[in-house]
């Protein structure tokens, strides 16, 4: 048998796929929506700064901007509802929020310890479980959760 890199480049092709990235205001999640786009993905690009993903919308036409504070759940449905309505499917979801905390541990406060699970753990599962559904009716998909390295 002979090796085909075209068969097998082809498995990881994007063009016309749906994404969605979270965290993608700055730093690494507006890199992956760069990245997809630039792949020939339609990326949904999910934060809370209005301004930073209108300017990477500008950079890119198939991003789509999307006002989302992940750690509110009706916001996670719009956003998912969203990328369902415009493309009929989502095929790639990259769970790139989170929040770091800058108070040592018996120093914060239930509520800033309460919003930092919601954000890190809570929306992470909340959002695979949402794009999964979706994924298991069209029989494929991907899902990439990022960690910082301070959850260790």
């Amino acid at each position: 048998m002979q090796f085909a890199p075209d068969a097998v480049l082809s498995q990881f092709d994007i063009a016309g796929r749906t994404a969605i990235v979270t965290g993608a205001s700055s730093g690494l999640g507006s890199r992956f929506v760069e990245v997809l786009a630039g792949a020939g993905a339609t990326a949904f690009a999910a934060a809370r700064r209005r301004e930073r993903l209108e300017a990477l919308a500008r950079e890119h036409e198939s991003v789509h901007p999307v006002v989302c504070d992940v750690a509110d759940d009706g916001d996670l449905r719009a956003l998912v509802d969203q990328a369902i309505d415009a493309t009929g499917r989502i095929d790639i979801l990259v769970n790139n929020a989170g929040v770091t905390v800058k108070t040592r541990a018996e120093n914060e406060t239930p509520e800033e310890f309460e919003r930092t699970v919601r954000i890190n753990l809570i929306a992470v599962h909340r959002l695979a479980q949402l794009c999964g559904v979706a994924m298991i009716e069209q029989g494929k998909g991907a899902i990439v959760n990022i960690a910082s390295m301070y959850g260790l």
